[in-house]
């Protein structure tokens, strides 16, 4: 079992880079924390996707943390690195991956270095679902978008909204919630209506 220690982590549900960590977030500091080399496919895996490890791997990671001072450790988290980078994992008690943590430039450049003359650990995986990762202000544009246009009832606002974003005018309640929500998976028209929305958000 190789070990890290004295690492800064921001364990959160999506990946984001370290420079979009924000000081609201539960940043916390482990004292002790193994970790481990994999091949590109399965970092990338990781990195990308919801995956889930068996259970015979996951036993090798369970209760191998120490916080500093009382605090108790209650997820199961490693380190994982391809040799070029590296990121912080942990899993709930099926095995999968629930949430993520880029790491410090410093602090992820130690685990890379300790991993050079290490061999490559196999892991067993599946992947449940393909994330895409995008930036952590586009992720909470989108949110705020789908939180607001699925709960507002105000059908004025809803047909200003509409007719501000398409130029047209339209009526019908559930096609205007329709084709605004369609228009979120679009990264460019989802920053285009995240603009228009947030006029008429602050006003109501």
């Amino acid at each position: 079992m190789n070990n890290i220690y004295d690492v800064i982590l921001n364990f959160l549900n999506n990946y984001y880079e370290v420079y979009e960590w924000k000081n609201t977030d539960d940043i916390i500091n482990v004292r002790k924390i193994p970790f481990f080399k994999v091949d590109d496919n399965t970092y990338l895996s990781f990195k990308e996707n919801k995956v889930k490890i068996k259970k015979e791997t996951l036993d090798t990671i369970k209760y191998n943390c120490l916080m500093y001072g009382d605090e108790d450790i209650n997820d199961i988290m490693c380190l994982i690195t391809n040799g070029k980078t590296a990121m912080g994992v942990v899993f709930d008690l099926e095995g999968n991956v629930i949430k993520k943590s880029s790491m410090l430039f410093d602090e992820e450049e130690e685990v890379i270095l300790e991993s050079r003359n290490l061999e490559e650990m196999k892991i067993s995986f599946i992947v449940n679902e393909k994330q895409i990762n995008k930036s952590r202000v586009e992720t909470e544009k989108k949110e705020m978008l789908l939180e607001f246009l699925n709960n507002i009832s105000d059908k004025m606002i809803l047909k200003y909204i509409y007719y501000d974003y398409f130029l047209v005018e339209c009526n019908d309640i559930n096609k205007i919630k329709t084709d605004l929500l369609n228009e979120i998976n679009d990264t460019n028209n989802l920053l285009k209506l995240y603009e228009v929305v947030s006029l008429f958000s602050k006003c109501h």
